[in-house]
């Protein structure tokens, strides 16, 4: 017998919505979205980087992640400069104001993690790290 809510999908589904809805309410305060977050976090990462190299990083397409840095660089978060080496593109780099932000943030992001696995080992959350990586590479 099938039974939908026990399906590998509906969990990670209902999981990846919670965890997503959490955080949202966290940061909630700090005038940004998770998905600009998302942005915010690898640009701190990766200061430069192209809209597509984004776009790739954050499993967004191209239109989505150029309203959301349309948005961020009229809050003051992110600077566009043309790419010296391919004039048709943008590079994207943190602002002082954006880094602040992510750094605010961060403590936000932290408790979340923390609150999603309490009651879980540490072997338990490496395991299961290791599971969602090997969905993820099977989808690659």
């Amino acid at each position: 017998m099938y039974i939908e809510d026990d399906s590998l999908g509906y969990l990670l589904n209902r999981a990846d919505l919670k965890v997503k809805n959490h955080f949202q309410r966290l940061i909630k305060s700090c005038n940004v979205t998770r998905e600009q977050w998302t942005i915010l976090s690898q640009l701190y990462d990766a200061d430069g980087i192209s809209q597509k190299e984004l776009a790739e990083h954050t499993l967004k397409d191209q239109a989505a992640v150029t309203r959301m840095l349309d948005t961020m660089e009229g809050k003051g978060l992110i600077r566009r400069e043309v790419n010296p080496t391919d004039r048709r593109a943008f590079s994207v780099y943190l602002t002082d104001r954006g880094k602040e932000l992510r750094n605010k943030i961060v403590p936000f992001a932290e408790q979340c993690l923390r609150e999603v696995t309490v009651g879980m080992s540490e072997t338990e959350v490496c395991a299961l790290k290791t599971l969602l990586r090997k969905i993820e590479d099977n989808l690659d």
